[in-house]
């Protein structure tokens, strides 16, 4: 019962502080207009 209750309760978490950030990011990409992508220098070639 301990374990069901934890696991739930960690599933709650981790989905609440998913949501937090895709909202900061859609909203970022709302007022901007664009979309930014990356790559680090460090990384290879198609890591």
């Amino acid at each position: 019962m301990n374990k069901t209750l934890n696991l739930l309760l960690s599933a709650l978490v981790v989905t609440g502080a998913a949501q937090a950030q895709s909202t900061d990011t859609l909203k970022k990409i709302k007022d901007s207009g664009s979309i930014t992508l990356g790559v680090r220098e460090s990384s290879g070639a198609l890591s």
